[in-house]
């Protein structure tokens, strides 16, 4: 996703953006601060609901997010081309949050845009 940002931002003409994110939004500003440093003015990270680059990390799941996973179950199958997938579904993006982002302490030392942090 992070190359779709720089991506969109070549199509504008726009040489660097300040990011703002939330949840997977403050992942993408991260990778975007790592990887596309030049392309980054400043990184705000407002608030990271999933422990994403905790888990990434080795420290297992945040089973406070159990009840949302079953509420939204709801949501997809009204939704969803495949209503009946949800487990699925759930259980394959639970595979990504446990093994990225991979990055290493050298990479989110490497960050040099100035990035606020808020909540978990």
């Amino acid at each position: 996703m992070a190359d779709d940002v720089v991506a969109l931002l070549d199509t504008l003409h726009i040489a660097k953006a300040d990011v703002a994110g939330w949840s997977d939004g403050a992942i993408l500003g991260l990778d975007l601060s790592i990887r596309h440093p030049d392309r980054v003015g400043k990184g705000v990270r407002l608030r990271r609901q999933h422990g994403h680059v905790r888990r990434a990390r080795g420290r297992g799941e945040e089973p406070h997010l159990r009840p949302l996973y079953r509420a939204r179950g709801h949501e997809y199958a009204k939704l969803s081309a495949t209503p009946k997938d949800y487990d699925a579904f759930v259980a394959q993006i639970s595979k990504t949050w446990e093994t990225e982002p991979n990055w290493t302490d050298a990479q989110l030392q490497s960050i040099r845009a100035p990035v606020a942090g808020g909540g978990r």
